[in-house]
C-alpha cells in the first residue's frame, strides 16, 4: 500500500516540473488502479493456482521495478509506466497477502484479520504521504529520491517473503477444470462487500490524487510535508479505527462507516469553499474513519461466510471492483479540475463519492438472505 500512495507528495512537483494539466497528474494515479483492476480481471485467482507466497513474491518485485522506473523517471511516460507496475504487484500481491493473515487468524473472530489487514493498509498510506511528504520536502532530488527508499524497502519485504514456506496451489484439479464458480449463496455477501470496499477506495481515490492540490491551491500551502502530513492524518485514523472496532460486525461497520463516507464528502466541500484548513483536517479524519470502517466491513464480511477455496477470488473480485470506482473517480475529478479548475473538479466528484458511501450504507442496512443459508 505504499506503493499506491507513493505518488501522492509528488503531484505537485510534477505539475510544475513537467508543465502538466490537472487531467495528466491524475492520469498517473488512475493508471495505477486501472493496472491493479486488470490483473484482478485476468489473474485474480492466480495464487490458488502458483501458491499465495509466489504470487506475494511476483506482486512485490513488481512493486520494486515500478519504484525503480519512478527512481529515473524523466516525463510522464514513464511515471505512467512506473505507476503500470506497481498497480499489477498490488493486483498480484494484495488478494494473497489478505487470505493468509484470514487464514493465520482463523482461530480469532473475523474482525480481528479484517482489522489487521485494515491497519496494514493505513501504515503504508501513512508511509507514503508521511515520510514520502518530508523526502518530496527536504530530501535532495524531490522527483526521484522517495521511490529509491520505497525500492529498499520492497528489497526487504521480498527477503522477509523468501522466509516463508512454500504454500501448495489450494484450488482442487476438478475445480480447475470446470472453473471456480462463487455459488449464488454467497452470492449477497459478495455483493455487499464489494460495494462496501468500493466506497473505501472512491475515498482513496479522492485523498489520493487530488488531495497534495486541495492542500496547495485551496487550503494556501505548499509545505509538501505539511500536505503529507495532514492527509497521514486519514491513514493514523485508519489504523486507530481498524483496531479500535475490531469487535464491530460487517454489517455495523459498514452502516458506520457509509454515514461517516457522507459526512467526509460533505465536509470536504465546505474547506473547499472556505479555503479552511480546519476543514480540510476535520474532513481527514471523518474520511479515515469511513474508509476503515468500509473496507474493514468488506473484508470481515468475505472473511466470515466465503469458504477458503473461493475466498481468493471473491477477495479479487470485490478489490475489482473498488478499483473500476476508482479510475472512474480519479480521471473524472481530474478531467473537470482541468477544464473548470479545482474547486469545480473537487466539486463535482463528492457528490459521486458520497453517493457510493450512501449506496453501501443502505446495502449494509438491508437484510441479505444469502447470509442465512450457511
Amino acid at each position: 500500500m505504499w506503493g499506491s500512495g507513493a505518488s501522492t507528495p509528488v503531484y505537485p512537483v510534477y505539475r510544475t516540473d513537467w508543465d502538466l494539466s490537472q487531467v495528466e497528474a491524475t492520469t498517473i494515479f488512475a493508471v495505477y488502479p486501472f493496472a491493479l483492476a486488470l490483473v484482478l480481471a485476468c489473474l485474480g485467482g492466480v495464487s490458488d493456482r502458483v501458491g499465495r507466497r509466489a504470487a506475494m513474491l511476483a506482486g512485490v518485485a513488481s512493486i520494486a521495478g515500478g519504484a525503480l522506473v519512478f527512481g529515473v523517471a524523466p516525463d510522464l511516460g514513464s511515471a505512467i509506466a512506473g505507476r503500470a507496475l506497481m498497480g499489477v504487484g498490488v493486483g498480484l500481491g494484495l488478494s494473497p497477502a489478505t487470505a493468509v493473515m484470514v487464514e493465520s487468524a482463523s482461530h480469532a473472530a473475523p474482525g480481528r484479520s479484517s482489522s489487521i489487514a485494515t491497519a496494514s493498509t493505513a501504515i503504508g498510506l501513512a508511509f507514503a504521504t508521511l515520510i514520502g511528504g518530508a523526502l518530496v520536502e527536504y530530501a535532495p532530488a524531490p522527483l526521484h529520491f522517495s521511490y529509491w527508499v520505497l525500492f529498499a524497502v520492497a528489497v526487504v519485504v521480498l527477503l522477509m517473503l523468501l522466509r516463508l514456506s512454500p504454500d501448495r496451489p489450494t484450488q482442487a484439479r476438478s475445480e480447475r477444470r470446470r472453473g471456480l464458480r462463487l455459488p449464488a449463496t454467497f452470492r449477497g455477501v459478495l455483493v455487499r462487500a464489494s460495494i462496501s470496499i468500493a466506497a473505501a477506495y472512491s475515498l482513496g481515490a479522492l485523498e489520493l490524487s487530488l488531495g497534495a492540490d486541495i492542500g496547495k491551491e485551496l487550503i494556501g500551502t505548499s509545505n509538501a510535508f505539511a500536505i503529507g502530513s495532514i492527509i497521514s492524518i486519514t491513514s493514523l485514523v485508519i489504523g486507530v479505527v481498524a483496531i479500535a472496532a475490531r469487535r464491530l460486525s460487517a454489517r455495523v461497520s459498514g452502516v458506520s462507516g457509509g454515514i461517516a463516507s457522507v459526512a467526509a464528502t460533505a465536509t470536504l466541500i465546505g474547506a473547499a469553499q472556505a479555503s479552511s484548513l480546519v476543514l480540510f483536517v476535520v474532513f481527514a479524519v471523518l474520511g479515515g474513519i469511513a474508509y476503515s470502517l468500509l473496507f474493514a466491513s468488506g473484508v470481515a464480511a468475505l472473511a466470515s461466510s466465503i469458504p477458503e477455496s473461493f475466498r481468493v477470488t471473491s477477495l479479487s473480485t470485490a478489490y475489482l471492483v473498488g478499483c473500476v470506482i476508482q479510475v472512474v473517480v480519479a480521471l473524472g475529478l481530474g478531467v473537470v479540475a482541468t477544464n473548470s479548475g479545482l474547486l469545480q473538479g473537487v466539486s463535482a466528484g463528492l457528490p459521486v463519492v458520497g453517493g457510493v458511501g450512501a449506496i453501501a450504507l443502505i446495502t449494509n442496512v438491508l437484510p441479505v438472505r444469502e447470509d442465512h443459508r450457511q
